[in-house]
């Protein structure tokens, strides 16, 4: 979800599921709330099975010299950038799982190119 409100959804259609869920909202694009929020979820739980790396954006579809340098860099953080952080911070608590899993979910955009898709 993008918004508290919807992941607020989320979580009250996994309670009323009979599951336990824990939100977190926070923007992946500060690194520093992907750290802090590793720490908090290392100190309430020793070890992580599975990690979805599932956060992109894809920006606006333009020719590659009319984008956006500010929003080529938001695209940047958040489809690189904050992967990166994400498996840095809970690296500790997936080498603790016997059977950790890193999961990367992407389009089939760089196996299949598109025009005016070259910001993503």
């Amino acid at each position: 979800a993008r918004t508290a409100s919807a992941l607020e959804a989320v979580e009250s259609a996994i309670f009323e599921a009979g599951g336990s869920a824990t939100i977190a909202p926070l923007n992946l694009t500060e690194t520093d709330s992907i750290a802090r929020l590793g720490a908090a979820i290392g100190e309430r739980w020793p070890a992580l099975d599975i990690m979805v790396l599932n956060a992109a954006m894809l920006g606006q579809l333009s020719a590659v010299p009319a984008i956006d340098v500010k929003e080529m860099a938001q695209v940047l953080t958040l489809n690189i950038s904050a992967q990166a952080a994400l498996i840095a911070a809970f690296d500790p608590m997936l080498r603790k799982s016997k059977r950790a899993r890193v999961i990367g979910l992407t389009s089939s955009v760089a196996r299949k190119p598109r025009a005016y898709w070259g910001l993503y």
